[in-house]
């Protein structure tokens, strides 16, 4: 389990019933009923949106509304805590897609004294470029791919349709370059959209994104956590799958193929800046 440094949280909606999430969930009706208590091992799934909690368990759905948290810091806390405890049990998670780690990927950890520190807010046009990059790096074999092969096919058709001789084939090869370059931009267009469908959680998140970020990177692995939640106690260690690149703006950590962490390099001084660098060269293989 990880976020020991959080206390538990309760939530109260307008008819006085209090939500607790703590190292259990607890509902406590307002008109002095038994509370509902239950291990997180008991719950069958949590649901997590943007400001909103919802945990099932049995036939009994509990939501606790954006309007029941205190403030941001509040969720933010109960969402860790939740995610923390119930992943721990086998509990399936599911949170909406976010610029952050997920806080089920955390262990308790002490994140040594010289590792890489630093904090701040994301850049919305540096993510929406990175992003990009990201894109056309996983395209760029594809595309090649789909080019030599449109250009080949090209070639084929138009030997059975029109044949070859030295008077012609200058021109059919110039058609089927362009085949193949026509055969490129359709694809691209086609998985721009898709990669836009993939990701459309992402841009969305970024775009309202306003929370403090302090990040955490040293040779055990990593953090990045909203600053009024983080602690040092809390890291995400390096998989054996992770791989990274690194763009104009960003350092962006891949997991299964899919970004797990965002670092802005605006936000590294040289130092840092070279230190990440041999960290990541250390612990993953670059994109």
């Amino acid at each position: 389990m990880s976020f020991y440094n959080l206390s538990g949280q309760i939530m109260q909606d307008d008819d006085g019933t209090s939500y607790i999430i703590s190292d259990v969930f607890s509902v406590v009706p307002a008109d002095g009923e038994d509370p509902f208590v239950c291990s997180w091992k008991d719950v069958d799934s949590i649901r997590i949106g943007d400001s909103i909690i919802t945990i099932n368990v049995d036939d009994r759905v509990f939501t606790i509304r954006p309007e029941f948290f205190e403030d941001r810091k509040q969720f933010l806390s109960a969402k860790a805590i939740a995610s923390s405890c119930a992943s721990k049990q086998g509990v399936p998670v599911h949170n909406a897609v976010e610029l952050l780690p997920e806080k089920s990927l955390y262990v308790d950890y002490d994140i040594p004294d010289f590792a890489v520190f630093t904090k701040g807010e994301y850049n919305t046009k540096e993510i929406k470029s990175s992003l990009l990059l990201l894109l056309i790096g996983k395209t760029a074999r594809i595309l090649w791919s789909v080019g030599i092969v449109g250009g080949i096919a090209a070639l084929i058709f138009f030997h059975l349709l029109i044949g070859f001789d030295e008077l012609n084939w200058w021109y059919l090869a110039i058609g089927a370059f362009f085949c193949g370059v026509g055969a490129v931009a359709i694809t691209y267009l086609f998985m721009l959209i898709a990669s836009r469908i993939k990701y459309a959680g992402i841009l969305k998140q970024y775009q309202k994104y306003d929370d403090t970020v302090t990040f955490a990177i040293c040779d055990d692995g990593f953090s990045a956590c909203e600053s009024v939640i983080y602690s040092t106690c809390n890291i995400i260690k390096w998989g054996s799958r992770d791989t990274y690149m690194e763009t104009g703006s960003m350092f962006i950590v891949l997991r299964r193929n899919k970004p797990i962490l965002w670092v802005p390099k605006v936000l590294l001084n040289e130092h840092q800046y070279k230190r990440v660098q041999e960290i990541f060269a250390l612990n993953m293989s670059e994109k």
